[in-house]
């Protein structure tokens, strides 16, 4: 594609990415009904993920730049409260016991995904031997730790 033709469509080169980020997000909207069907709030977490970030062969420098573009909240994106699609798989899992009721769904639901992003943003920005993957798994190991259910 020539440099013009680009330009037509997107203001700066972090339009781009933007664009992306907003495509993704769509993707999970489209999934929810798929997602409310799993076992558990943690297979229908690794569902998003699977579909949304592992196996994508974007690496470090773009994950680093699109997540410091869009924010560890989406807050770059022209949507409002993306946690609010991850939302109802935490009243979910609230209603069967598997994360805390003692935090409201949509505190629970934006740590979640801000933890997530975070996680990625860091792996992105970092200069570590650790993989994509490693950093998405010790990031769903500590969200899991902090959200479980309480005795």
């Amino acid at each position: 594609m020539a440099k013009g033709t680009f330009y037509l469509y997107f203001h700066r080169r972090e339009d781009l990415l933007l664009e992306y980020g907003l495509r993704r997000l769509l993707r999970i909207r489209e999934m929810l009904p798929d997602l409310i069907g799993r076992k558990t709030f943690r297979d229908a977490l690794n569902a998003i993920l699977d579909e949304v970030v592992r196996g994508k062969k974007w690496g470090r420098e773009v994950t680093g730049r699109a997540l410091l573009e869009m924010g560890t909240s989406w807050e770059g994106l022209p949507v409002e409260a993306p946690h609010k699609l991850i939302e109802p798989l935490v009243e979910l899992a609230q209603a069967r016991g598997e994360v805390r009721r003692d935090i409201p769904s949509d505190a629970l639901a934006l740590f979640v995904l801000r933890s997530i992003l975070g996680a990625l943003r860091d792996w992105g920005l970092g200069t570590d031997d650790r993989d994509r993957d490693t950093a998405i798994n010790y990031a769903l190991t500590l969200v899991f730790d902090a959200i479980s259910a309480r005795p």
